[in-house]
């Protein structure tokens, strides 16, 4: 009986240490993918920021894509007293900007 309970042990002892090595050489390929691709450079954009937002050539959706490469982290607060919503933007380099938008009459924030 402790014969079978061990041998069942190590039999899932074994199955463990093989899910393990396989996760690792997973992880080990993402991580290789990762080096390989390459990250954008924003250093050109930065210097006119506006140029590139409001090219001809910009759409909607490549702006999005842009505002998620820069930021980070986008927090909106209601102020009722003053009917405008505050927008704190904390972007990637540890910055943050806030923005106050009055708050149109027909929205209603709960």
């Amino acid at each position: 009986m402790i014969l079978t309970i061990a041998a069942q042990l190590e039999k899932s002892w074994e199955a463990a240490l093989k899910r393990v090595q396989a996760c690792e050489a997973g992880l080990a390929q993402a991580r290789q993918i990762d080096l390989v691709t390459p990250v954008p450079d924003f250093a050109g954009i930065a210097t006119d920021l506006e140029a590139a937002w409001r090219a001809p050539n910009v759409d909607m959706r490549y702006r999005q894509q842009l505002l998620r490469a820069l930021a980070t982290d986008t927090i909106a607060d209601v102020d009722e007293e003053q009917p405008e919503v505050i927008l704190t933007i904390h972007w990637k380099g540890g910055q943050h900007s806030q923005l106050c938008i009055r708050k149109p009459e027909s929205c209603v924030f709960r």
